[in-house]
């Protein structure tokens, strides 16, 4: 794929008709989460202070009263943005693979609808000039003064740390008891209600990071649908390790603990994987958080602006 956003952009708005073409729901869905990234990207770009969650999580009148406080020309790029996100959210919402592999005649018409926004947006960005050069220009360094979050420790870990597999974020641990709880609603109901899963799926714990080791890696950190780790084997017999971000050396004993916590419930959920180590990434370690890390076992590493450095002895 090119590299520039607005290239980006056609490539993968491409490759969601070709996918609906060929009806297939699998890749579709892939497309989908490559393009969520991407939005993000974009919106940070073209309305500064926003991002996809900020557009994402609204109720519609909240985006209304917001959109009447913009310009004309602000507004109409909002409106095309909340409509590409809220259509990508939608359609990811009643998606599944596991459901249904091809495009029921609904879910066709919402998805033919979503490529047309998609489309109308990508159009709109391009032939706007001033847009197009924002949207072009590389996103500002940011300010040291910034506080650390945990999105940019893990972004930074993932690009400069020298493994050679895949990357997977926000992964949910607990699922073996989900799994059990919708087996003995299949045995009294027959029949689950999607939204269900999903509301089950939002209450549990979140890894901050899976790194699997793979020849041929495919997923780079894009954010995957959670309910895809109930139907599909990740990581049966594959080597991985475990990452979670603190943004403080205070939150580290605190993050030893839950990664031991996470590590249980991984292992619980994926019985064979085989889990190689455990690591912490942060942009601040004290001689304490580092013993405390090595008494446990745990490999640490310090995050900075200028790259990262491993703090543990093995």
């Amino acid at each position: 794929m090119a590299e520039k956003p607005l290239d980006l952009l056609k490539d993968i708005t491409d490759s969601l008709v070709e996918s609906y073409r060929k009806n297939s729901v699998f890749d579709f869905l892939a497309y989908l989460f490559k393009l969520r990234s991407l939005m993000d990207d974009i919106i940070r770009r073209v309305l500064p202070g926003e991002s996809y969650e900020t557009v994402r999580t609204p109720s519609y009148l909240h985006v209304v009263a917001k959109m009447e406080s913009m310009d004309d020309r602000t507004r109409q790029l909002y409106d095309l943005i909340y409509s590409v996100v809220n259509y990508i959210e939608i359609l990811l919402s009643i998606l599944s693979p596991a459901r249904s592999p091809t495009f029921t005649p609904s879910v066709g018409i919402s998805a033919q609808s979503f490529i047309k926004r998609l489309q109308d947006l990508s159009f709109h960005l391009k032939s706007d000039k001033t847009l197009s050069e924002i949207v072009e220009r590389p996103l500002p360094i940011i300010e040291k003064l910034t506080k650390w979050q945990e999105e940019q420790l893990l972004s930074i870990f993932m690009e400069k740390i020298a493994w050679t597999g895949e990357w997977f974020r926000e992964v949910p641990v607990g699922l073996s008891g989900i799994k059990k709880e919708l087996d003995d609603k299949v045995k009294k109901e027959k029949i689950i209600d999607f939204s269900q899963v999903r509301a089950l799926i939002k209450q549990l714990k979140r890894l901050d990071l899976v790194f699997m080791e793979s020849t041929s890696p495919i997923n780079h950190g894009e954010l995957i649908d959670p309910t895809f780790y109930l139907t599909m084997p990740m990581f049966d017999n594959k080597q991985v390790i475990l990452i979670e971000a603190e943004t403080s050396a205070n939150a580290i004993p605190n993050g030893v603990r839950q990664l031991y916590e996470y590590k249980r419930l991984f292992q619980e959920d994926w019985p064979k994987a085989k889990i190689k180590k455990l690591v912490l990434v942060s942009p601040e370690w004290t001689k304490e958080t580092i013993k405390i890390c090595e008494d446990n076992k745990i490999e640490g590493w310090e995050i900075s602006y200028d790259g990262i450095s491993k703090v543990t002895k093995e």
